[in-house]
């Protein structure tokens, strides 16, 4: 809050003067009910909790919840979520709702330092309150949502009505298969990273949808390469599928993988297709593929790019 940088400082400056006190954060809200830590992040977007849990946390809240009367509030502290766009902020005595965002933000996915339940509420409602989210639940989605901790289950909580309020928990997946190779890469987390709603939809024909599960980590590919050149090369190929896949005689339903593995040497395409395609059309299309000029890396870079070709898509 003090220097208005998204969601905390880079930097540190041990000499600086202090900007809290443990004393000063006595008179929160958040003294008053039952706090445990969790590995654990969250964001609100519309009146919608998004919480997402790692499966290493589920332990030591199961061995709090058991401990803790079911008609107890409960305030989870979290870690600023990385899906979120703001953070919400706070000090003593501050009474009205801040945020800080990252440049260009539109401020729709809102993160905080803790998600609080309180039960025993006529209605579900969720309500901004210093720098997290108090959620006020009916006994009924209270116990559907201590369940899901206890279990280790996701769980979807509906609207009550257009303008009600709703909550996901979801545990975090540490495991992807690629479809392609075989290999299981294992992450503490896996994030789902979403486009700002604000960017026009791409202009395609036969590519229905597109996802790209990044199979090196965050900071080797920030050594090895950019957002915008794999953004890029990325692109390129989702082009090159949706030309090939636009005439009549090609328009096939299927699911395509495309693992793309590029090294400072030069690059590999590999595919797999569900439905599978002919032995031709395989072929052709992979030398189309291959043919895409790749960026260059400063070391291994690896990603599988899926695409939904001629497939209907539920809208959300």
């Amino acid at each position: 809050m003090k220097y208005h940088f998204y969601p905390c400082p880079t930097w540190s400056d041990l000499k600086r003067e202090p900007v809290a006190s443990l004393r000063a954060m006595e008179r929160s809200h958040l003294w008053e009910i039952a706090r445990v830590p969790v590995r654990a992040s969250y964001y609100e977007e519309q009146n919608h909790i998004f919480l997402s849990v790692l499966p290493s946390s589920r332990a030591s809240l199961q061995g709090f919840l058991d401990k803790l009367p079911p008609n107890k509030p409960l305030a989870l502290r979290t870690q600023p979520d990385p899906r979120a766009n703001a953070c919400l902020v706070w000090h003593s005595g501050h009474n009205q709702p801040m945020a800080i965002t990252p440049p260009d933000s539109n401020g729709s996915r809102k993160t905080g330092a803790f998600l609080a339940f309180v039960p025993e509420q006529d209605a579900n409602d969720i309500r901004m309150v210093e720098d997290g989210f108090f959620l006020f639940l009916t006994n009924i989605t209270w116990q559907k949502i201590r369940e899901a901790l206890l279990s280790g289950t996701d769980i979807f909580v509906p609207p009550a009505g257009p303008l009600g309020a709703s909550i996901s928990v979801e545990w975090a997946k540490t495991a992807y298969a690629s479809s392609v190779s075989g290999e299981t890469y294992t992450a503490e987390r896996w994030t789902t990273y979403e486009p700002e709603t604000t960017l026009p939809p791409k202009e395609r024909v036969a590519v229905s949808s597109s996802r790209t599960v990044l199979l090196t980590s965050l900071l080797d590919l920030q050594a090895r390469s950019t957002a915008e050149d794999l953004a890029a090369y990325g692109n390129a190929i989702e082009n090159v599928v949706d030309t090939f896949f636009t005439p009549f005689e090609r328009r096939i339903s299927c699911e395509l993988t495309i693992q793309l593995a590029l090294t400072a040497a030069g690059h590999e395409v590999r595919f797999i297709a569900v439905s599978e395609l002919s032995a031709d059309i395989a072929e052709d299309l992979h030398k189309r593929l291959e043919s895409v000029p790749s960026p260059k890396v400063g070391g291994s870079v690896k990603l599988d790019l899926i695409l939904g070709v001629w497939r209907v898509t539920s809208k959300q």
